[in-house]
């Protein structure tokens, strides 16, 4: 159990608790991020997302994508790699996003989202210089050298390729759980949970 990896439950519930009252109820309360919560639809969700949601096997799958890139494409790519996990948010309805042909496609199942926060995780390697870099393993110059994600996004360059191995496709919750449903003795709530414990 000593190599268990984990946190103290006391302050898990306590970060969780911080999030909900400091920075959750600044956004909750601003009028002008509460108009871009109005979905696409039409409805406008009451609470931007408390947490976002991925199965094991989408991040399975992810981190085999970053491992099969690495040794068939940035087979130069040294030192450890990661996933850095960045704080984003979906485009507010009105944007000219949800029409244009290339992404459409790829919003149309979360139209729901429109202005809300959202995670995106972003494959990493360290470098020589002992960096962790953003990069997408799939993409690398001639010799196997990982190309940086700043390279790759560079507009000047023309060259920005339709997709790159970055993830986002993870569900958001603005509704943090469910009410306990009938016959559950176990829990007072189902979903997440840790949420629900934070705010009694």
């Amino acid at each position: 159990m000593s190599n268990l990896i984990g946190m103290n439950p006391a302050l898990a519930l306590t970060m969780v608790k911080n999030y909900t009252d400091n920075h959750l109820q600044v956004i909750n309360d601003s009028l002008s991020l509460a108009q871009l919560r109005t979905s696409v639809n039409g409805t406008l969700s009451p609470s931007d997302s408390r947490s976002v949601w991925f199965s094991l096997d989408d991040l399975k799958a992810f981190i085999h994508q970053i491992e099969t890139g690495v040794t068939s494409t940035s087979t130069q790519a040294t030192g450890d790699l990661g996933i850095r996990v960045y704080f984003a948010q979906y485009p507010e309805n009105g944007s000219p996003l949800w029409n244009q042909p290339n992404l459409s496609a790829e919003l149309a199942s979360q139209t729901q989202y429109a202005g809300m926060e959202t995670l995106i995780l972003v494959p990493t390697y360290n470098d020589a210089n002992g960096d962790d870099v953003d990069f997408d393993p799939h993409i690398a110059d001639n010799n196997g050298n990982p190309i940086s994600i700043v390279d790759i996004y560079d507009p000047a360059a023309g060259n920005l390729p339709n997709k790159v191995g970055v993830m986002n496709h993870g569900t958001l919750m603005p509704p943090p759980f469910k009410p306990k449903i009938a016959g559950n003795t176990s829990s007072n709530y189902v979903g997440a949970g840790l949420m629900a414990v934070a705010d009694l």
